[in-house]
């Protein structure tokens, strides 16, 4: 980075520093490499959408920000003037369709393995696709250290908003936006004298992380391979019968989805009291213009529940309901404190899964986008990984399980999915029913789903042996 070009140097918040210490540590893994595709139907300006992506990186100093950490005991984020955004331009309307496909899964393949030098601003690139006159795929890929999902979806708004201004549209009025070195100059302010005790008093007693119940024999150590996702659609009665269950006691919808989780995870790891990770937003109200700023906010923070079997439900999710807001009064304070206050050796992780409640969304384009007329844009694709076995992301219509394909089997994480499924089903259906009375009843429907599948595949092996073998003699 020349010198002439700096613009601001500063510390790093304590999530960026964690996540580039994982980045440096497995490189060509593609550890918080994110990546969002789109499909773009109809008459389509690559030049003005190129232009627009990089009048919003020279808007935002996210978009221009690289890291320096070398002969350092401290690393530093460095954002730089001016920079170009990363563009690729490729034709590939001379393939097949089945052609193009494979060409944008190896391209998806090695834009991930390919990653980001975290030296070089910019942290962010482009790629668009041209399959045929009035058909484009476009690939935005970004280091999750510069931008979290809240930020993206700003970022998204403003380049298709002056996207569509450079088609012929009114140009939207944008704000200077504020700098996110104030939101770090913020933590760094911060007093963690009253959240040492709200985690020693949860944690100190802690020794290991929560098991999930599911690993395979012979666990791989080392650096993370790309993770697998599986999809479980919530479905629209059932969606629409947990919000009534939510408004009902007075719950947000998030708190419902812990409290599955939790019961989920004892059910799993055979524990009455379990710890996972929870994702905060982290954007504290007492800074002004944080909503509207684009960086990394987000924290992850470890939430204990207790599971007492006697308890009834309504009365349990009050007071995950509380403790929820309790851990978000804390949303600033660093992870690798949290560890330190807990008993958990730092060569183990506190939690083994964490739970994203997705308001935002990350696939998709953000709600309020304005598109240049004629051009329809189809969400394609979305990829986020970061070093945890296993992460539980619940959106309106489905929840992801996105996991390590070397700690977990495939049908073991679909069987999890399956248990939520009937989990949330029985929350439902049994809301006043105490913990134990909702768990035994899950493992009864569990069992006889178990069963019945074992029936069936054993009914078929033995149709399949009763079949007349090619060639063979007929018997009267």
């Amino acid at each position: 980075m020349s010198r002439g070009n700096l613009e601001d140097v500063f510390p790093l918040s304590p999530l960026q520093e964690g996540i580039l210490f994982q980045a440096l540590c497995h490189p060509g893994s593609g550890v918080y490499v994110t990546q969002l595709g789109w499909r773009l139907r109809g008459e389509l300006d690559g030049a003005a959408l190129r232009r627009a992506w990089q009048a919003v990186a020279d808007r935002h100093r996210a978009l221009r920000t690289g890291f320096v950490w070398e002969s350092r005991a401290r690393p530093l984020q460095v954002v730089v003037g001016r920079v170009a955004i990363g563009w690729q331009d490729e034709d590939w309307r001379g393939l097949e369709a089945a052609e193009q496909e494979r060409a944008w899964e190896q391209l998806l393949a090695a834009d991930r393995e390919r990653g980001f030098d975290l030296a070089r601003p910019p942290l962010a690139r482009l790629s668009l696709l041209r399959l045929a006159e009035r058909d484009h795929r476009l690939l935005f890929s970004f280091h999750h250290a510069v931008l979290d999902g809240w930020s993206t979806a700003t970022v998204l708004r403003e380049v298709f908003g002056l996207f569509a201004a450079e088609c012929g549209g009114p140009r939207p009025a944008l704000a200077p936006p504020p700098s996110y070195r104030d939101y770090v100059s913020w933590l760094r302010r911060q007093d963690l004298s009253g959240a040492e005790p709200f985690f020693r008093q949860r944690l100190s007693d802690l020794e290991a992380p929560t098991p999930l119940g599911i690993d395979r024999p012979g666990v791989r150590s080392g650096p993370p391979r790309r993770h697998v996702k599986w999809q479980w659609p919530l479905g629209a009665p059932l969606a629409a019968s947990l919000a009534l269950l939510a408004r009902r006691h007075r719950l947000t919808q998030s708190t419902l989805m812990h409290g599955a989780w939790a019961l989920l995870l004892g059910r799993s790891s055979g524990r009455d009291d379990v710890v996972f990770g929870t994702l905060l937003s982290g954007r504290p109200a007492a800074l002004a213009g944080s909503e509207d700023m684009v960086g990394l906010f987000i924290n992850t923070l470890p939430l204990r529940v207790a599971l007492p079997a006697r308890q009834a439900l309504p009365a349990w999710l009050s007071g995950l309901n509380l403790e929820l807001a309790r851990l978000r009064e804390h949303g600033h304070c660093p992870l690798v404190d949290v560890q330190r206050w807990s008993a958990v050796p730092r060569t183990l992780p506190l939690f083994e899964s964490v739970l994203i409640f997705d308001n935002v969304g990350l696939v998709g384009l953000p709600a309020g986008v304005e598109l240049p007329p004629g051009l329809h844009v189809d969400n394609d694709f979305g990829a986020d990984q970061n070093n945890l076995p296993l992460t539980l992301t619940v959106r309106p219509d489905l929840i992801d399980f996105e996991y390590d394909p070397d700690r977990f089997h495939a049908e073991a994480v679909a069987r999890l999915g399956e248990e939520l499924g009937i989990l949330l089903g029985l929350l439902v259906g049994m809301p006043e029913a105490c913990l134990g009375e909702i768990a035994d009843r899950l493992q009864e429907i569990a069992a006889e789903r178990r069963s019945g599948r074992v029936a069936s595949r054993a009914r078929r092996a033995f149709e399949k042996l009763q079949r007349p073998r090619p060639g063979a003699a007929a018997h009267s």
